[in-house]
């Protein structure tokens, strides 16, 4: 076997590809993305990026973003990016930082690694952070008062407008715009399953995440019931639910949650009823020990191994424990506490699964029944639980080297039979029992400084529930296109499509504009909302305007323009929306007007040197290009771009081929089309172009452009056949699953069934040949 050495594997990977030697490119390729760590990602994914390694480059990027605050202090290569890189990962939703803080400083360290030429973009990064969403000390001792900050005017005007922010919660559209209000997206939530609450057994799912600090409510019920005094675990993105009570039975019942598919799934059912069971995972097998039957309080303890689907029983405890806690820590499962049938206990014992035998460890200082535990930096913690009078906020620390307990910090609420999970580097304890009353309470602690916090309260009281961490779903993407309206089988429609990426597939979701359909118009998509802007009905051609709240998903209305305008182009530039050009039923426009979101109101600007409907426009480096169109006697290869600071319109030189229906990008795609009147957009990195006209057919056919290889690639049709269409990119918005394909599951089966087919139809050649 072929041994790899990473200083050598560059130059080795370089060859193989230059050579088509497939088999051993794909080795070097996985050996990259196996070796990846803190100091040497960065170069990793530059190498990667260069030489169109794109899955390496994929898993480099995302090391990156998830151990971004480890990179940023030993990763050399970090501080010598260009701004382009740099941007990209700074800018991303995905940037895993718990403050924003962490993402100043790491601005600041990439200026002082070149600052004389650097700190000319000081503009440029403030807006990569997310300065609202910062305490207002560190925002004013940090940002506001830095000295880049201060040498810069255009700076310090956004620092203004993020103080009003700070000090009256006042809005301005830079603040969207730029995203600095907009929480970065997790890489792991909390899921917590189940409880008891309000008298009765309880199964409702709620998550938490940290970047929003909020809770939220995801349906899903388990259809089998409720179940409250259970454990669960998370492997993968399946959470297994063991044991429990529903206030009559006491479960040896388990139950799998698939958190992509959001259904449930039976498992096979423990040798043994335990309710207050405690719960490990050990080398990949689930442990389920101690609890209650409903007479008997157990000593037993059994495994399930995931690939037999069975539980065998392992070795016994030292001594009973129902409401007990465990944990794991170096390869050992840890159980403390508990209740014997006679008193809570303060006594623990350690799991050896070579030796399939328990030992016990020195007891904890308190008594503690209802109690939660979890390993955190070579620590176990013992956190509240009852102690056979009260209800505790005492805690404590074991430190196995030592072999001692040590008290920290107290909590702030005392409780018992709560959740307990360690997401952000911090522990969080959630809902509970406190003696009185049943609680939502959330409050977490930083080890670095033994203190206690709270934060935002679940949205169900509950006790006897139970938490795990899982890591975000890189199945669901965080942005969609969403395509309005068109022409199909002869007049102007209003349908919505979204198209799911990592589903490959689009989905009609309704929500049609109470006004009415309408095809050759032009849209833009800021935030949360999507503007669109004059067309055609069939009848009367537009000047009328609509906003569709992605949101809400409904239709608003907003100043029409002071124009008709069909076959308009359109683009965004410094917050404004820009209507160019069109036709109004008799006459082709030079004109072109902007619209104000701040005033909503439309006013004219410069006209541009032709006529032009059925153009296109985009933007790049804060200017507007548009591009070919029909003045009304021929289709046009001629281009202009639009000085926003000089308001004034100039030529550029002409296409190789007249263009009237085109759609463009800021692209070096080469290779043409030939298809008119269709959408586009760019999402992943890739140009798709969607529906359209062929010259004999309205189509539904979607492609898309990669530009590394230049090459197009068919992806999935739309629903509908359709031309003259918009389409724009929607990101982060709050409820993207309503715009997201819903049958994953059975998507998951349909692709398994295909390569089944495409094996057999392999094996079948084989055999023939």
């Amino acid at each position: 076997m072929l041994e790899f050495e990473y200083d050598e594997i560059f130059e080795l990977l370089t060859v193989a590809d230059f050579f088509l030697i497939d088999g051993l490119t794909e080795r070097c390729r996985d050996f990259l993305k196996n070796t990846l760590n803190p100091k040497n990602c960065v170069k990793i994914f530059l190498f990667a990026e260069a030489r169109f390694h794109r899955d390496v480059m994929e898993a480099a990027r995302k090391f990156i973003l998830v151990n971004f605050l480890k990179v940023m202090n030993v990763c050399e290569d970090f501080g010598k990016l260009d701004y382009e890189h740099f941007n990209q990962i700074i800018s991303s939703d995905l940037l895993n930082v718990k403050d924003e803080l962490s993402v100043w400083n790491a601005c600041l360290n990439w200026i002082n690694n070149s600052p004389d030429e650097r700190k000319k973009l000081i503009y440029q990064l403030v807006q990569l952070v997310r300065m609202c969403l910062m305490n207002a000390e560190d925002f004013q001792t940090s940002i506001e008062r830095h000295p880049y900050v201060l040498e810069c005017t255009k700076a310090k005007g956004l620092i203004d407008l993020v103080k009003k922010f700070h000090l009256k919660s006042e809005l301005s559209q830079e603040i969207f715009e730029y995203k600095l209000a907009l929480p970065r997206l997790p890489h792991e939530v909390i899921v917590t399953l189940g409880g008891w609450s309000e008298g009765s057994a309880k199964m409702e799912i709620e998550t938490y995440d940290t970047r929003a600090d909020r809770w939220i409510l995801i349906g899903c019920e388990d259809p089998f019931g409720p179940r409250a005094y259970h454990g669960s675990i998370a492997i993968g993105e399946k959470i297994y639910c063991i044991g429990g009570f529903n206030g009559s039975e006491y479960f040896n019942n388990c139950r799998i949650f698939d958190t992509v598919t959001r259904t449930w799934h039976p498992m096979a059912p423990m040798n043994v009823r335990r309710c207050y069971v405690s719960v490990a995972l050990l080398n990949g097998n689930i442990y389920a020990m101690g609890g209650f039957d409903g007479s008997v309080r157990h000593r037993t303890c059994e495994m399930y191994d995931l690939k037999t689907n069975l539980w065998t029983f392992v070795a016994q405890m030292n001594s009973q424990r129902s409401d007990a806690c465990a944990t794991v820590m170096d390869g050992r499962i840890y159980i403390l506490g508990g209740f014997n049938g006679h008193e809570c206990m303060n006594t623990a014992e350690v799991y050896d699964a070579e030796l399939n035998a328990w030992s016990l460890i020195p007891q904890m200082i308190h008594r503690r029944s209802g109690l939660k535990c979890i390993a955190h930096h070579g620590r176990i913690y013992a956190i509240g639980g009852f102690n056979g009078l009260v209800r505790l906020k005492h805690c404590e620390q074991f430190n196995p080297t030592t072999d001692t307990w040590s008290p920290i910090a107290e909590m702030l609420c005392p409780r018992s039979n709560f959740a307990i999970e360690v997401i952000d580097d911090m522990i969080f304890v959630m809902a509970g029992y406190n003696g009185t009353f049943t609680i939502s309470d959330v409050e977490c602690y930083v080890h670095e400084t033994d203190e206690w916090m709270m934060v935002t309260s679940m949205n169900i009281v509950r006790s006897a529930l139970s938490a795990n961490y899982k890591l975000a779903l890189p199945r669901l993407p965080h942005e969609v296109i969403v395509t309005l309206g068109g022409w199909s089988e002869g007049s102007a429609k209003m349908e919505i499509e979204t198209y799911d990426t990592r589903a490959d597939r689009w989905i009609l979701i309704g929500c049609e504009d109470p006004f009415g359909p309408r095809a050759y118009h032009g849209s833009i998509a800021i935030g949360e909302k999507i503007y669109c802007i004059g067309g055609f009905n069939g009848s009367e051609y537009f000047n009328n305007c609509r906003i569709f709240d992605t949101v809400t998903r409904t239709w608003h209305p907003m100043a029409p323009m002071n124009v008709r305008r069909c076959y308009v182009s359109v683009a965004l530039l410094n917050g404004n929306i820009y209507a160019m050009g069109g036709f109004d039923g008799s006459v082709r426009h030079r004109t072109c007007e902007m619209y104000d979101l701040k005033t909503n109101l439309w006013t004219f600007v410069a006209q541009m040197n032709s006529q032009r409907s059925d153009a296109c426009a985009t933007v790049m480096d804060g200017r507007i290009y548009i591009l070919g169109g029909f003045n009304g006697h021929e289709c046009m290869n001629t281009a202009e771009v639009y000085d926003a600071e000089l308001n004034a319109w100039s030529l550029i030189p002409q296409m190789i081929h007249r263009r009237s229906g085109l759609k463009h990008v800021e692209s070096n795609c080469r290779n043409a089309m030939s298809t008119k009147q269709f959408a586009i957009e760019v999402i992943d990195d890739m140009i798709f172009v969607m529906a359209g006209y062929n010259g004999t057919f309205t189509i539904s056919d979607v492609e898309c452009y990669v530009h590394e290889t230049d090459e197009w690639m068919m992806a999935t049709s739309m629903n509908i056949v359709r031309s003259a269409l918009s389409a724009n990119v929607i990101r982060n918005t709050r409820n993207i699953q309503d715009y997201l394909y819903p049958w994953r599951a059975e998507l998951i089966e349909e692709r398994h069934q295909a390569s089944i087919h495409a094996t057999d139809s392999e094996t079948e050649n084989s055999s023939v040949q």
